[in-house]
């Protein structure tokens, strides 16, 4: 039943069904993978609680209309409950699909994630522009044993865990969600980071300390255009000094 829906629904509205072209990098370093089916688990408890809540509010308003009005409470109590009920069945089936539509494809080069149902993103960022990765784990993630890779990229600024509906329009970082093993996925685009010509991204600790202005969260070539204004400036000082 479920996947004659999703055929269905991907053909009327042209979706992708199958992973995202590969980017950039060497064959031999492609990795395709998912989220979880932990990550599955945990939105669909996610969603019961959230729903049992709503339950809750419902029963509680329609006992306050009963008390009043028997007749309109009742009506109000097994209309809403329909209406619960079709958000449920709903509900559960957007988080199903948005989790058969989440893809990510690890280079040597570059990195992949595609995400969405409705509005499909599609996000591809390149190691050389990597200034930042962490693994991020709330408390409900870290009962189903899952954690996310953060990867930001220039001008993407720092990570936190309470950012993750901002970070869904944002080109600047790629969040892979409900992995088992994100630590090891760290790792291993860390590795691939170090085999990459110098640059203004995510390097060794030195290396990065000095990219960056020495902590002052600059990049290189930020740096490099403040030298030449600096240079500018000087020359100009001279010329204009009184002789």
């Amino acid at each position: 039943m479920y996947e004659s829906i999703k055929e269905t629904l991907l053909d009327l509205f042209r979706a992708p069904n199958g992973p995202p072209e590969v980017p950039g990098g060497a064959n031999d370093s492609i990795q395709i993978f998912r989220a979880s089916k932990r990550y599955l688990a945990y939105q669909m408890m996610i969603l019961m609680i959230t729903m049992l809540v709503l339950g809750l509010i419902i029963l509680t308003v329609g006992i306050i209309i009963i008390v009043n009005e028997p007749l309109i409470g009742f009506m109000a109590i097994a209309l809403m409950g329909i209406m619960w009920f079709l958000v449920l069945i709903g509900s559960q089936f957007i988080i199903r699909l948005e989790y058969d539509m989440r893809y990510y494809i690890v280079t040597d080069r570059s990195l992949r994630v595609r995400k969405g149902v409705w509005s499909i993103l599609e996000q591809t960022l390149t190691f050389v522009n990597v200034q930042n990765i962490t693994v991020e784990q709330g408390p409900i993630e870290r009962m189903f044993g899952i954690s996310r890779v953060v990867v930001d990229t220039a001008g993407g600024g720092g990570s936190s865990a309470g950012d993750q509906q901002a970070v869904f329009h944002n080109n600047h970082r790629a969040v892979l969600n409900g992995l088992e093993n994100a630590s090891e996925i760290r790792d291993m685009i860390v590795n691939y980071l170090k085999t990459l010509p110098q640059t203004g991204g995510l390097g060794s600790p030195d290396e990065r300390h000095f990219e960056r202005g020495a902590g002052s969260g600059m990049s290189k070539q930020e740096i490099d255009i403040l030298r030449g204004i600096l240079a500018e400036a000087k020359g100009l000082r001279s010329v204009l000094a009184p002789r």
